[in-house]
């Protein structure tokens, strides 16, 4: 019998606690960093998202697809290029409190996540998002994400 990712990286989270002591400055600016990311998404804001972004970063997304699953990856610069062109209102939140492991000068939050497109339940899923320790602060490196479209 198979594990389900989420069940298995829950019932791992007490053991990543224990590696990744920090303060709770750190997952507060984290977490901020996160929201900061989901509000430029929504209301397209290049310039804000560019301040928490490292350009050479990428996200992958694992989706059901026709065949089995469908892999997709983008790098954070072209997400940001691509901003502008976007005409939906793009809506995504946690579900609960994510997550937070720091160690050091990188870092991992995730959560389970819905996201909306002009108001509407699109699909929902499960994030991770990795973050570093920049000179100016923490800063979205990328991630991986889970899309379940809505009904299933």
């Amino acid at each position: 019998m198979r594990t389900p990712l989420s069940i298995t990286i829950m019932l791992s989270v007490p053991l990543l606690a224990l590696l990744g002591c920090s303060s709770s400055g750190d997952k507060q600016a984290i977490r901020a960093v996160a929201d900061d990311f989901f509000i430029a998404m929504e209301t397209r804001d290049a310039k804000l998202a560019s301040s928490i972004m490292i350009p050479e970063g990428s996200f992958v997304s694992v989706r059901p697809g026709t065949e089995g699953r469908d892999i997709r990856s983008f790098t954070n610069s072209d997400w940001l290029q691509g901003m502008a062109d976007e005409e939906r209102v793009l809506r995504e939140r946690f579900l609960d409190s994510p997550f937070i492991i720091v160690e050091k000068d990188v870092a991992v939050l995730f959560g389970a996540y819905d996201f909306h497109i002009d108001g509407k339940l699109n699909h929902t899923g499960l994030d991770i998002f990795n973050f570093v320790r920049t000179d100016e602060g923490w800063k979205l490196a990328g991630g991986v994400y889970t899309v379940e479209p809505s009904g299933q």
